[in-house]
């Protein structure tokens, strides 16, 4: 945070990951998924060409697992051509393997969505991927629970 609040694009660009994503979900400024670090850098830029004093704080934490970290942010300043702007939006921080890998923003009012965003990329808590396919077939079951027995089928010769 501190290399944006001091406009330092080469701090910022050097404290991101390779591979880092940013996903803008916001209606009103929606940046839309920038791929690359470089094309977020690219983005701060132009920012800090319309606004020479922006602050972004955060107001409070959501939930903090080792996957991500959910906050509501601040974003404040004056515009270069005058008038000031506000913005109150949430933050999706996102880890792997305990690393920094990308930010996902969402419109207040997306609160709800973002809490689905964050639990969906919570990790299996065992570890084990799902089966592609079952690998057998488990026999039919009475109204009680008693496995059905198998009938023996008539071999053709």
């Amino acid at each position: 945070f501190r290399a944006m609040h001091d406009h330092d694009l080469a701090r910022m660009r050097a404290a991101l990951p390779e591979g880092f994503v940013l996903h803008d979900h916001r209606r009103m400024i929606g940046l839309g998924r920038l791929e690359s670090a470089d094309d977020y850098i690219a983005s701060v830029a132009a920012l800090f060409e319309l606004t020479a004093d922006v602050i972004y704080g955060t107001l409070y934490h959501l939930a903090a697992e080792k996957h991500g970290e959910l906050a509501v942010e601040h974003g404040y300043g004056t515009l270069a051509e005058g008038g000031e702007f506000e913005s109150v939006f949430v933050r999706l921080t996102l880890y792997h393997a305990q690393r920094f890998v990308g930010v996902e923003l969402f419109d207040l009012e997306d609160l709800d969505v973002a809490r689905a965003r964050f639990e969906a990329l919570r990790p299996d808590p065992l570890g084990i991927p799902p089966p592609a396919a079952p690998r057998t077939r488990s026999r039919p079951r009475t109204r009680r629970g008693a496995r059905v027995p198998r009938t023996p089928r008539a071999r053709k010769r």
